[in-house]
């Protein structure tokens, strides 16, 4: 699992300023993060590390010291509000969907064995993907 992670970027024992890197998560076996709190944590949080090494490679960007890191920051943090305006614009369709999709399963009646007419939803074939999908849909 990778995230971009915006970090000081000390580059000799000399600050940088934030920058984004792009780092993997877990290696594994283990999740490299610290656990966060609360009942709902999002994808998206703030936590700290001390003394990680990364690969040059992980860096987004360049190694040049600017004396403009506010700017810097700040063109790079705009990316955040698109990214997640993105996301969230995927998840409400996929979520119109399974609405529509189990209002159609409970409207829809078809006739059992027994002859008594039954909500498609009712029978466990077809409650089960959907409360999956609903499940999965939801976030």
């Amino acid at each position: 699992m990778c995230r971009i992670v915006f970090a000081q970027l000390y580059v000799d024992g000399e600050c940088r300023g934030p920058r984004p890197f792009l780092v993997h998560l877990n290696d594994g076996y283990y999740k490299l993060p610290p656990p966060r709190g609360g009942w709902s944590p999002v994808n998206h949080a703030l936590t700290s590390f001390y003394h990680v090494h990364l690969s040059p490679s992980a860096l987004l960007g360049n190694l040049q010291e600017s004396n403009k890191m506010h700017c810097n920051f700040m063109s790079s943090m705009w990316r955040v509000a698109v990214g997640s305006l993105a996301l969230s614009s995927i998840a409400i369709p996929i979520q119109v969907a399974l609405y529509i999709a189990t209002c159609y399963f409970q409207r829809r009646h078809v006739t059992s064995v027994s002859e008594n007419p039954s909500p498609i939803i009712s029978y466990r074939t077809q409650r089960l993907p959907v409360l999956h999908a609903i499940a999965q849909g939801s976030f």
